[in-house]
């Protein structure tokens, strides 16, 4: 009896939360530095969900500042993707006082995809020299 009774509470916690489903989100485009490609930039692509921040994927711009990446996460909730930027652009790079600048950027929810593959990426240019979106989150929290 108890076992029914524990295979009924579970089932009814499952119904209610949902179960985890995989789902996907791509981006690519380009980044400029006041009209110049951004090249060697590093960008972190996360899921910040509702009790942790799951980093995934990464990648660096190529000399002409164009990135192309993907991340997937198996998540009862849907996903709320971000994109951090680290860049240079516009700061002095000057000892140990030196910080990079570090820009987040929502992905729009229309671009996850429900699979481990994405069905659209998001096609967007940023231009650094302008962007003031600073982060509230860092690779180090």
């Amino acid at each position: 009896m108890r076992v029914l009774i524990f295979s009924f509470v579970l089932s009814s916690c499952y119904c209610l939360l949902g179960f985890p489903r995989w789902q996907t989100v791509g981006a690519m485009g380009l980044l400029l530095c006041n009209g110049e490609p951004a090249a060697g930039v590093f960008m972190v692509l996360y899921d910040k969900g509702y009790f942790h921040k799951t980093k995934l994927a990464y990648v660096a711009t190529d000399k002409n500042g164009f990135f192309k990446f993907s991340g997937t996460a198996k998540e009862i909730f849907q996903i709320s993707p971000k994109l951090l930027i680290y860049t240079w652009c516009n700061r002095k790079r000057d000892g140990f006082n030196s910080k990079m600048k570090e820009v987040c950027i929502d992905i729009p929810p229309k671009y996850i995809s429900r699979g481990k593959k994405v069905k659209q990426y998001w096609d967007v240019d940023i231009e650094l020299g302008t962007e003031a979106n600073l982060c509230s989150i860092s690779a180090a929290q």
